[in-house]
């Protein structure tokens, strides 16, 4: 075998995550899944390793290649330890740095030698910063939102359940804690993810976030280079919808993130709105999602998690997203205008994509004046419907297309494999 023809070997990427993404059932999954699976498609060999209690269930991985290991959270004695030394860092950092974790990742880089390392969101950023030696190859942090700008919404509109999603794994103390004093743990990381969002890109060759707006931002905050790494739709011919019998109003999204929460609690006051002045309209409204707490939803469908959303997003659904706290490309809406299905949502709700109000989305930010859409929409604007169908499927096949945003991240990663 000539020089020219030997193979060349496979790019090594380790992934270093904040959690097992599979099944996806949140939009922090829906993006750690995107990404392994571009690199996996771009011809990588990868290593995925992953915070959580126990071992996850390895049939759940739809990738059969890849290689994957538990990074063990540390329990109460040892998260204890860790708060005391965190020094100025962010309280989330002590409830994922194990010794244990940093042994794992120490001992893969030793045995992997990866030319690339991601590292998803700042708290897994220890597992690369605290070690002995710089390790080969590029170093890339995707910070998923700017978490400091999701904090200071959560606190300023008090919302719940502050640990998010990530809170079920810590330790039941930490969860008491949190909900006693939500407002002061929120302001308190709020400050210090501000200075780690200053000072962790300086350890890294490349940063990302996912909503261009918020790159733009932390871009100018910062002055370092910042990419958007949005989620990826695929392509889906448009489907005519028909509401000659009813509106079905979903929205999607686990009560076990504050923000969403939030959102369900204003469905369900708008619903209630449409119950009292427009009794015998044909709406129905649905919800699917983590179902983790009673929220007292009474005009509301709880669904759980849909493993297919194209059963959420069938022919008489509606998206209804009232955002008014979190950070971020919501999935929700672009997975819904991919679907061909009219989104109704808030000014928030359309933060980080460039959609043109009323034609490609319905803004609403009054409960009184989303619940006047509705009735509208339930009565003689069904056509309005077809048409903001229309332009946010447009919307979505034109700029969140997979082929194009695989492209972009792995020119970020390193390009594709050979």
């Amino acid at each position: 075998m000539t020089e020219q023809s030997r193979p060349v070997p496979a790019k090594r990427l380790l992934y270093v995550a904040t959690r097992w993404p599979w099944p996806v059932a949140t939009g922090r999954q829906r993006m750690i899944d995107q990404s392994l699976r571009f690199a996996a498609e771009g011809g990588w060999k990868i290593v995925l390793l992953y915070a959580g209690r126990r071992e996850a269930d390895a049939s759940t991985c739809p990738l059969p290649d890849l290689e994957h290991h538990l990074l063990p959270m540390p329990k109460l004695p040892e998260a204890a330890v860790n708060l005391a030394v965190l020094g100025g860092r962010p309280l989330q950092d002590a409830f994922f740095g194990s010794r244990s974790a940093h042994d794992t990742v120490s001992k893969t880089i030793d045995a992997f030698d990866p030319d690339t390392i991601l590292v998803d969101m700042l708290r897994m950023a220890q597992f690369v910063e605290m070690l002995p030696r710089r390790p080969r190859g590029r170093l890339v942090l995707d910070m998923d939102d700017v978490l400091s700008l999701r904090y200071a919404r959560m606190r300023e509109a008090g919302t719940g359940n502050v640990l998010g999603a990530f809170g079920e794994r810590l330790p039941k103390a930490v969860r008491i804690a949190a909900d006693v004093v939500p407002k002061a743990l929120l302001g308190f990381e709020e400050r210090r993810m501000r200075i780690r969002e200053r000072e962790a890109p300086r350890n890294f060759d490349a940063t990302m976030v996912v909503s261009p707006l918020e790159a733009d931002h932390l871009r100018t905050r910062i002055g370092r280079p910042i990419s958007a790494h949005p989620p990826a739709v695929d392509e889906m011919p448009f489907r005519p919808r028909d509401y000659a019998r009813r509106l079905r109003v979903v929205f999607l999204g686990g009560d076990n993130y504050g923000p969403n929460a939030e959102s369900l609690v204003e469905i369900e006051r708008v619903a209630r709105i449409l119950a009292d002045t427009a009794p015998g309209l044909p709406i129905v409204f649905e919800a699917a999602g983590a179902v983790t707490r009673d929220l007292g939803l009474r005009h509301v469908r709880r669904l759980g998690f849909v493993p297919d959303l194209a059963d959420l997003f069938s022919e008489d659904a509606v998206l209804l997203a009232p955002v008014r706290s979190g950070t971020g490309v919501k999935t929700k809406v672009l997975d819904a205008m991919a679907h061909s299905v009219p989104v109704l949502t808030t000014s928030l709700g359309t933060e980080g994509l460039a959609v043109e109000p009323e034609s490609e989305v319905v803004v609403r930010d009054r409960v009184e004046d989303l619940a006047a859409a509705l009735i509208r929409f339930a009565g003689h604007e069904t056509g309005r419907l077809a048409s903001v169908a229309r332009g946010g499927w447009g919307y979505a096949t034109r700029l969140h297309l997979r082929p194009d945003v695989c492209r972009t991240f792995l020119s970020e990663i390193g390009g594709a494999a050979a």
